[in-house]
């Protein structure tokens, strides 16, 4: 992969992890561990068969693009979530922590 992956070391899930399960499901021939021999692979072929194979090869590239354009938005759409999810409890805490403090404020000024 042309750039190191950070998220890999923080993550343990990398790029290329995320490509490759996406990948194999569309096209097996293009994940990353076969990507290495395909002109070995398309040299065997005939000039239809190879011609057959490219055109099978971008339209799984472009079906990858749109699988993974929606997976990001997916994930966007999930951390969204969460993130109001957690301030939703925290505002909730906030909230229950000032009610009990004016509480107490009031038992104070009452036993005054």
């Amino acid at each position: 992969m042309p750039k190191k992956d950070t998220a890999k070391a923080e993550t343990g899930i990398s790029f290329q992890d995320i490509y490759d399960i996406l990948m194999y499901q569309i096209e097996p021939d293009l994940v990353t561990s076969v990507i290495p021999y395909l002109p070995e692979i398309l040299e065997k072929e005939s000039n239809e068969e190879r011609s057959k194979l490219i055109a099978r090869y971008k339209k799984a590239l472009e079906t990858f693009l749109d699988r993974f354009e929606s997976l990001m938005e997916e994930w966007k759409e999930s951390v969204q979530a969460i993130k109001r999810t957690i301030a939703k409890h925290l505002e909730e805490e906030s909230e229950e922590k000032t009610t009990e403090k004016l509480s107490q404020i009031e038992k104070d000024i009452e036993n005054n």
